[in-house]
This record gives C-alpha cells, structure tokens and sequence, in this order.
C-alpha cells in the first residue's frame, strides 16, 4: 500500500530544497509515489481504473472548470468499496474580482495566454453535488455546504492577496502597476458591498463525503 500525490503539473510534485536528505529519500521511497496526471484526461487515468482505495481532493476543483467530469473519474478509480472525500470551493468574490478584471478592456491586453483562474465557481445549486454523486454510482454520499467569513483588515492586506493572483494571469507593466492597484481595490470593494472598516466576505465551501459500491458500475 502506499500514498500516491497526483498533479497536471510535474512541477508542482517536485520536492523543495528545504528538505534534508533523508527525508526527501525516505518520501520517494515506495510508501509515496508521486504521478504526473491530469485528472480530466479520461484516456489517460485508464491506468489508475479501480486501483485507488482512498481519494482525498482538496482545495483543487475550484481551479477546474469541468468539475462534474472529474467526480466521474474520480468514480472510475477508485476500486470497489473505495472512498472519497472532497472539499472545494464553490464561489469566492476573490475569484470574480480576478475574472471581472481580466475581463476589462483596458487591462486584457495583458492577458497572459493559458493561464486558467484562480477560481472558477463551482454549481451553487442545493445539493447539486450530492445529487451528482449519486447519480453517477456513488453511494453513502454526505455533503456540507457552508459560508466561510473572510476579512481583509484594510486595503494593503487587500493588496497583498489579490495582486499575486491578478498578475498570475495578467501580465501588468510596471508603469500601469499603481492604476491596476486602484481599479483593483475599487472592484473588490463593490463587489463585497464594502462601506466602511475591515473588508469582510463571505467564501462559500462544500465538502463531500462518498463510497464505490462493492458491485459498482465498473463491474457490469
């Protein structure tokens, strides 16, 4: 048995320099096996078909558009009688803020190309993804939905969360940086209805919980 971490991305799976020697030899031994995998590919996670016990996916499905597709894969390999849990963001005004910005005029012509969102909103319908589970064969599915109060403490602790993330898609000159700064906070601030104080949001989250059955569709 062993733990394997998977990402579209090789990059994202290589270890840091800060980890000492032994450590690092003792985290690619055979007990953690890092793969290169991109879940939406249904071609591609063929080989993983029916051979993961456990399936533990957080923070990750509110960067993938095709959210229903990878909980069908996710279904795919998981073995029979495997479980999966899942926690994921479904809407955050962090997220519209960088998508309402890219979608300015006067800032897309620094769109970078193929860079995806920070977050894409997931369906903020009732039970939609304990719905979807279901119907796709899971069973003992359990789901929470629930608002998570954020807050920045003024405009600089703003700043220093949205422009990471604004940049990572738009590439934004140096001379324009201060005028991106002030339609950035203007932007935000409307979007949380903010007047006056802290700036307090609410992020909406959904986690999941569900079981392959013994007999699973794999198995007909």
């Amino acid at each position: 048995m062993c733990v394997t971490p998977i990402d579209k991305h090789p990059r994202t799976l290589l270890l840091k320099d800060t980890f000492g020697t032994e450590f690092s030899t003792r985290l690619r031994d055979a007990r953690l096996q890092f793969h290169n995998c991109d879940i939406l590919d249904s071609d591609y996670i063929k080989e993983y078909t029916c051979k993961v016990d456990k399936l533990v996916c957080r923070n990750t499905l509110q960067q993938i558009d095709d959210k229903d597709q990878v909980l069908r894969n996710f279904y795919s390999i998981l073995k029979p009688g495997g479980q999966a849990g899942i926690l994921f963001c479904l809407a955050n005004p962090v997220g519209t803020w960088q998508q309402t910005m890219a979608s300015m005029e006067k800032w897309t012509p620094y769109l970078r190309s193929g860079v995806w969102p920070h977050f894409i909103t997931g369906n903020m319908g009732t039970d939609y993804y304990k719905n979807l589970l279901e119907e796709i064969g899971f069973q003992e599915v359990r789901s929470e939905r629930k608002d998570v109060p954020l807050s920045f403490s003024d405009y600089r602790s703003c700043l220093r969360e949205l422009l990471p993330i604004g940049r990572s898609r738009l590439n934004i000159p140096d001379e324009r940086m201060d005028e991106f700064k002030r339609d950035s906070l203007q932007v935000f601030k409307s979007l949380i209805g903010w007047r006056e104080g802290p700036m307090n949001y609410i992020a909406s989250e959904v986690s999941l919980f569900a079981v392959k059955p013994l007999e699973s569709k794999d198995s007909d």
